[in-house]
């Protein structure tokens, strides 16, 4: 964590060597140093601008004002949105985020993210995005507090709104991508059924934001978990649900692409590298076969041309005979990427 009221030598030594360098305007080369007066005053105008801009002084204030917020009420809702607004640019990079974390600001936005007031909620919770999107250092610290599990139990609310189911999705998402214990945990504690429980929920109170959210987010953890999303079992989850939405919606969308661009045809494993995943779709039981082809089927009727639409059109045509006949492998390969939603 950085130090207040120190000007780097960096900073030191190049903004006087400037001011040390400066001619009267005349044009001439020659120059004279500055004189110590007037090099001590710079020094402190330096000075006083770290000061003034220094990220931890910032974040250490609005922790403060959060502490200082108890009961929440609508009335408290202005007063957040702002801090929470000026917290956003600074804790969306990674090392100042670490330090939010540090000065204990992740305890006071969990505390008020089991406020009573829904307003306040959904303004602490974007948050949680910006903090633990690739930042191991501050996913481990989330691990150690009770926060994964809350976040959980969000999704199971009555009452919660469709902006703060929206965001826990985002922020769950961003806690168990790229982090194997954290996905662990999440996935212990019946994390892909709640996502498939609240979108259900979604389709039913027509939520659309939570339910496309629920796709997202799913499609971006099968893409983090690479040659493990097999074990997970997360593509039956995936079909149920993308055939549940509207094929113009960015779920859909954004998991054909997935699809698109790791389905392949092949006999043999010779083609697959070490780290990539293969599964023989005969492997799939009956339904989500079924459910597969009807995806696919469906989103290349509603987007037209497609880059890959011959690929695709052939693939399906050996799905339908291993559907009708069940003696053909197609196999998929999922490359080791990972993805933001």
């Amino acid at each position: 964590m950085g130090e207040q009221n120190v000007v780097s030598p960096q900073c030191w030594s190049k903004l006087l060597c400037l001011a040390q360098s400066a001619n009267n305007g005349s044009g001439e080369k020659s120059s004279q140093l500055m004189p110590k007066q007037d090099q001590k005053f710079v020094e402190n105008a330096m000075a006083e601008a770290m000061h003034l801009t220094d990220p931890v002084r910032h974040m250490t204030k609005h922790i403060e004002q959060l502490k200082l917020i108890g009961k929440t009420s609508k009335d408290d809702v202005d007063n957040v949105k702002e801090i929470v607004d000026s917290l956003e640019e600074l804790v969306c990079d990674i090392d100042y985020a670490a330090d939010f974390c540090k000065l204990n600001g992740l305890v006071e936005v969990i505390r008020l993210m089991k406020s009573d007031c829904d307003s306040v909620r959904c303004e602490m919770t974007r948050l949680i995005p910006l903090l633990a999107q690739n930042n191991p250092y501050v996913q481990d610290v989330i691990l150690q507090t009770d926060l994964l599990p809350y976040l959980l139990t969000i999704l199971e609310e009555i009452n919660a709104s469709e902006d703060l189911l929206a965001k826990s999705l985002s922020s769950l998402s961003s806690i168990v991508r790229t982090h194997e214990k954290a996905f662990r945990q999440f996935y212990q504690l019946k994390g892909l059924e709640k996502f498939e429980n609240v979108f259900r929920k979604a389709v039913d109170m027509h939520y659309f934001k939570v339910a496309d959210k629920a796709v997202l987010v799913t499609t971006s953890i099968a893409i983090s978990l690479g040659p493990d999303v097999k074990q997970y079992n997360v593509f039956p989850v995936l079909f149920r649900m993308a055939l549940q939405l509207s094929p113009d919606s960015a779920g859909c969308s954004y998991f054909l692409d997935y699809l698109m661009n790791n389905i392949t045809d092949k006999e043999d494993n010779s083609g697959f590298t070490s780290d990539e995943f293969k599964m023989n779709l005969i492997e799939l039981d009956n339904q989500s076969k079924r459910q597969l082809y009807d995806f696919l089927e469906r989103q290349l009727k509603h987007e037209g041309r497609l880059p890959h639409e011959d690929c695709l059109r052939s693939f399906l045509k050996k799905m339908d005979v291993i559907l009708n006949e069940d003696t053909k492998n197609v196999k998929f390969e999922v490359s080791k990427t990972s993805s933001n939603s």
